[in-house]
């Protein structure tokens, strides 16, 4: 199993009332994706390799302070403390784990930005990844806070 991340941008004068995360061309967003697993981060969209040994999702997690700084380059800025809330969050499911983080409703990698709700937010979709290509547990939070 593999976890796919995107991590991405919606200008405050974003025109999309529609999100569609790995299409940021058709959404007006700013996006990076990663594939995540056998002991590294790997950009999908960039040339970045992160490698780690142990559970990277931790408190103060070194190698989220290293995605949080590779972020920034694309103007994306999450702190390695905001990185380690969304994904926990999205690995339980939970969305009481985070009060700075909400779930949002989302099918295929798609959510509803109507009203421009979410204009000047950040968004994570992460879902899992199998040999036979089938996609289980997708879930995107928008930062709200």
């Amino acid at each position: 199993m593999i976890e796919v991340l995107t991590i991405g941008f919606i200008p405050v004068d974003c025109k999309s009332q529609e999100i569609s995360c790995g299409d940021f061309q058709s959404s007006g967003t700013t996006e990076r994706s990663y594939r995540i697993g056998m002991g590294s981060i790997t950009g999908i969209d960039s040339d970045v390799r992160i490698a780690f040994a142990a559970e990277h999702v931790v408190p103060n997690s070194p190698v989220l302070m290293l995605l949080s700084d590779h972020l920034r380059q694309f103007s994306l800025n999450l702190t390695a403390n905001a990185l380690y809330n969304a994904l926990t969050m999205l690995r339980s499911g939970k969305e009481r784990f985070s009060s700075k983080f909400r779930i949002v409703e989302s099918e295929g990698g798609t959510f509803s930005n109507e009203r421009y709700i979410f204009n000047g937010h950040y968004y994570i979709r992460r879902y899992e990844e199998y040999s036979d290509s089938s996609i289980v547990n997708e879930l995107i939070c928008v930062k709200v806070l």
